[in-house]
């Protein structure tokens, strides 16, 4: 990856940081509501942290995300509902 990102790379991370607060919202309210069995580690604040780095690999990289990565599984391509 170059060293500089342009506008429209700049677009994209904005764009997966956006789905990666979304989701993890859903999460915690879902939790709220005990419809998620056992703890939640949620990411709220540190979306650039997950979203950035794997935006910075190449396509062939692989990536095994822990707690707090939901942004890596959707820059890789994992949807927001599971698919792929």
């Amino acid at each position: 990856m170059k060293k500089e990102l342009t506008p429209p790379q700049h677009l994209d991370l904005y764009y997966y940081m956006r789905l990666n607060r979304a989701v993890e919202d859903t999460m915690v309210k879902l939790f709220r509501q005990n419809k998620i069995v056992g703890g939640l580690y949620s990411s709220l604040g540190q979306e650039a942290i997950s979203v950035g780095t794997a935006y910075a690999l190449e396509k062939k990289d692989w990536i095994a995300p822990m707690i707090r990565n939901i942004g890596a599984l959707l820059v890789k391509g994992r949807g927001a509902s599971g698919e792929r």
